[in-house]
């Protein structure tokens, strides 16, 4: 599940009011208001931070500043936050005395935003309750109604002070504004500057936060305690509100979905973007309905927790639309669609397969077509039509899930798993397995189905996911080279591996046969299902029969005539299906959770393969010295990134610019060289965990967010600093689905580029460079009738030791350059008249940095201008990380 972080829309909301109700009632507190609200159960103590109204590095100094002090003295000063609870009249109250008070207070742009906000999403719920009439029950609509009213007033009324010159003749003049005492100014400004400072992203303000600001304290001091107001609400009322808003961030996650996956049909964003993508949205769902549950439902049992969650609106509207295409009947939300989409025929397949026997194999599910039995014609309709090929699909994809189930179950608990059974299991297949392990078939497993469905139908229903997991086997497995030796050691390559990849070459080599056993294996034979007749048919289907009839007032006829209709319809219970490996070729998050699996494990093998020979570590060197010293025109993309996001381990953090710093970050890290060893990104097993669905994927997020906010801050750089606001400890405003998924869908593909380095590859390259590097020296030494390098036939590009030789051969070629350089070196010539390569005499410039330099010039120069290798992973580099997404295709 999702952290306590990520919220829904209900939960959004109810932040967005009890901001605006806490800032009205500390505005109207300091008017004179009396404050006889109750006490709410319970307060809390939250954590505050810097309030003093710094901008920019000034702000950002003060908060370190602050936490370095908090952490030397081991504790932090906690703020202690009351709540009360207020009515609508009481509200109406605080409104008209801020508005008559002669102080003149204007409403923060911010708060207005969040109260905008409120009355927008009640809204969308009113008109909703209208087009659902009988549906809703008429106190339940009134009360909605009346809530809503009254902020429309409180907004119409307050808007005239919001920060804006009141113009001559008004019920107050600026003239008078001008005149009003102290008291009023300091009202004015602990009540409105909210306006400057928050206004850029109001999501991000939260109610303590607000409470801290608009308390009186001293200048520069936090208060020791708060107060925070907010609205009383029947639970029945705010029962119904809190279902709409959760079916309406179903829709939204949905839709973000759709627009994944037909990106990545487009080309715009890759398998494993797109399922880490989707992974999140389910673990999103799954968050939100366990949300509703607890809050609204604490001691019901979870058996049926769609059904249920439904019927708490009213009774009618689990019995879904009384016919397709009418509009009668209970329409699940969609605000900015006309044609709201149902998700209840997915419910209908579901409540087909609770609680199914292993013993009865296969499984005998009634088709969808049965509801419409008498009549046929019904079927032809596109809606229809579809709806039955889907419940086909869903229905075949959950026999193919309970059969590898109960297959696994089979098994002596310590034997290894058979090849093409999934070693990690997706969030699809463990959302889905309580539906026939337990009966419960909640609201995840039926939005989470839906999701599946879309994916395949965007791929018309015959998805070539596989085929791009086959091609990115087959770039491991020729980059890697298994072989086995005579006495059946397993070797990748012509690398050496250390001792801590023992374990690591082995699980690549079982993931290259998983993934090779993940595609088509062509028909299966099996026994054939019994005749489905009116006696044998599930009960779910002929209630939905009879319950059609009773309303249309057809005769149902007897089991015997409608026995005799199914035949005659050529009607039968929906068969396995035909391919063998169904279960996963239809399973787009399996084969994203297996195609991420090769990606870290390979990146893995990289960086290891990187750290024992150090070839990368010494090209980096050897590069950033012909950039900085020789002055080399042409770029190597790939060594630019590897030098950037390797910075530490390869330079200590600093890129070296002269013959002295090149020397001294060399000499460091051949001294030291457990910190020369590069790293995984760290996102890399974060996502593996969330899409694993082993753990809880709060580490993920976290991680996910940190980059996120990494790009922002450096996005932000550039202009001055936005101002947030006041730090509570509570951390900032809970992110909802929407803004999670939208933050996603930008930057996942720009994180998995970033893992897209090819170590494995670069690390071969980087070897045979050296090797070139070393007989281009020994060619030039001859040349000029000096002594060559010995052994030089020898080498080979397998040799571990080949890259550490180098390098002191190297470092000692660079320390006598640069003692030649400072002896001959007239005193205080460094200050006036400094010499770049460029300007000295091309023999000496030549050869000043010895001869390693200028055969690598040689080398790199050749290679760059020759070779256009981008050292990627293409499964990974599939699509195009940066791109930005237009959300209107």
């Amino acid at each position: 599940m999702l952290p306590d972080c990520l919220v829904g829309c209900y939960a959004q909301y109810k932040e967005d009011t009890k901001v605006f109700t806490t800032w009205l009632g500390q505005a109207a507190r300091a008017c004179g208001y009396q404050v006889d609200a109750q006490k709410t159960a319970g307060t809390s103590a939250q954590t505050p931070g810097p309030s003093q109204r710094l901008k920019g590095k000034a702000r950002k100094a003060a908060k370190k500043e602050a936490e370095q002090k908090a952490t030397e003295a081991g504790h932090i000063d906690e703020v202690n936050v009351v709540k009360y609870a207020v009515t609508t009249e009481q509200l109406l109250l605080q409104a008209d005395l801020v508005y008559n008070n002669k102080a003149n207070i204007p409403m923060p742009l911010a708060i207005k935003a969040s109260l905008e906000r409120s009355i927008k999403i009640r809204r969308r719920c009113s008109e909703w309750f209208e087009r659902n009439g009988s549906n809703i029950a008429e106190t339940t609509k009134d009360g909605h109604l009346n809530f809503i009213k009254v902020l429309e007033t409180i907004l119409e009324k307050l808007s005239s002070q919001v920060n804006q010159p009141k113009a001559e003749g008004n019920r107050k003049t600026s003239a008078k504004s001008a005149r009003a005492g102290n008291a009023d100014v300091e009202l004015q400004n602990r009540f409105s500057q909210l306006t400057v400072d928050y206004i850029d992203d109001s999501f991000e303000l939260t109610a303590t936060q607000v409470a801290i600001t608009t308390t009186k304290k001293a200048k520069g001091q936090q208060p020791r305690s708060v107060d925070v107001f907010e609205l009383e609400a029947k639970k029945e009322h705010d029962k119904v509100f809190a279902i709409f808003c959760l079916f309406e961030d179903l829709f939204r996650i949905k839709n973000h979905v759709q627009q994944t996956w037909i990106h990545h049909q487009s080309g715009k964003i890759n398998l494993v973007a797109a399922s880490i993508i989707t992974h999140a949205a389910i673990c999103a769902i799954r968050r939100e309905e366990e949300y509703i549950y607890a809050r609204f439902f604490p001691q019901e049992p979870k058996d049926n927790g769609f059904l249920r969650i439904l019927a708490a609106i009213s009774p009618a509207a689990a019995s879904g639309p009384a016919e397709p295409g009418s509009s009668e009947g209970f329409e699940v939300v969609a605000p900015d669609k006309p044609d709201a989409f149902n998700f209840f025929p997915i419910h209908l397949t579901l409540l087909k397969f609770p609680l199914i026997p292993s013993r009865e194999w296969p499984p005998l599910i009634t088709p969808l077509s049965v509801s419409f039995l008498l009549k046929p014609h019904l079927r032809d309709l596109p809606g229809l039509k579809k709806g039955i090929q889907q419940d086909q699909i869903l229905s075949q994809l959950l026999i193919a899930m309970m059969e590898l189930d109960i297959n696994k179950d089979r098994l002596p608990k310590d034997s290894r798993p058979c090849l093409g059974a999934p070693t990690q299991e997706d969030i699809f297949t463990s959302t889905m397995r309580p539906v026939w392990k337990e009966g419960n078939v909640s609201v995840a497993s039926v939005v989470a189905s839906q999701i599946i469905l879309d994916i395949l139908e965007i791929n018309d229903y015959a998805p070539e996911f596989h085929g791009k997991l086959m091609d990115f086997r087959a770039y491991v497995d020729e980059s890697l080279n298994f072989e086995r030796l005579e006495d059946s050691t397993l070797i990748a390559g012509r690398l050496q591996w250390p001792r801590s990849s023992f374990e690591l070459i082995p699980e690549i080599y079982e993931t290259l046969g998983l993934i090779y056993q993940a595609r088509p294996h062509g028909p299966r034979n099996y026994i054939p299902n019994e005749a489905l007749t009116y006696e044998n048919a599930h009960p779910i289907m002929l209630d939905s029969l009879e319950d059609d009839c009773e309303a249309n007032g057809i005769e149902l006829g007897s089991p015997e005539e409608l026995s005799e209709k199914i035949r005659a319809q050529n009607l039968g219970f929906i068969e396995v299906a035909s391919e063998t490996n169904f279960v996963i070729l239809q399973n787009p998050l399996y084969l994203g959770v297996l195609a991420f699996k090769l990606a870290t494990l390979y990146e893995e093998a990289g960086i290891v393969a990187a750290n024992a020979h150090l070839s990368v570590f010494t090209c980096a060197h050897v590069y950033n010295a012909l950039r900085q010293l020789r002055g080399m025109s042409l770029k190597w993309p790939v060594m630019e990134t590897v030098i950037e996001d390797q910075k530490r381990p390869i330079f200590a953090d600093e890129i070296p610019t002269t013959l002295a710093a090149i020397i001294n970050r060399l000499s460091l890290r051949r001294k030291d060289k457990k910190r020369a060893k590069f790293n995984c990104r760290p996102w890399s097993e974060a996502f593996r965990s969330l899409l694993a669905d082993k753990d809880s994927p709060a580490r993920a997020l976290y991680l996910i967010e940190q980059y996120i906010k990494s790009i922002k801050s450096k996005t932000e750089s550039i202009g001055e600093a936005a101002e947030t606001a006041p730090e509570t400890g509570e951390g900032p405003r809970k992110s909802t689905a929407d803004r999670l998924l939208t933050d996603l869908k930008e930057n996942v593909p720009l994180m998995l580029h970033e893992m897209s380095i090819d170590y494995v590859r670069l690390t071969k390259r980087c070897n045979r460079l050296i090797i070139e590097i070393l007989r281009c020296c020994h060619a030039d030494l001859e040349a000029h009738g000096l002594p060559g390098i010995s052994n030089i036939d020898l080498l080979g590009p397998e040799n571990k030791t080949l890259a550490v030789n180098f390098l002191g051969q190297f470092l000692e070629t660079l320390r006598a350059a640069n003692e030649v350089g400072n002896a001959g070196k007239p005193q205080g010539a460094h200050d006036k008249r400094k010499q770049t390569p460029s300007q000295e005499p091309e023999a000496l410039n030549e050869y000043r940095y010895g001869p390693y330099l200028l055969a690598a010039h040689k080398v790199f120069e050749k290679f760059l201008a020759e070779e256009d290798i981008d050292f990627r992973v293409p499964s990974i580099m599939a699509g195009s990380p940066g791109t930005v997404i237009d959300e209107t295709t």
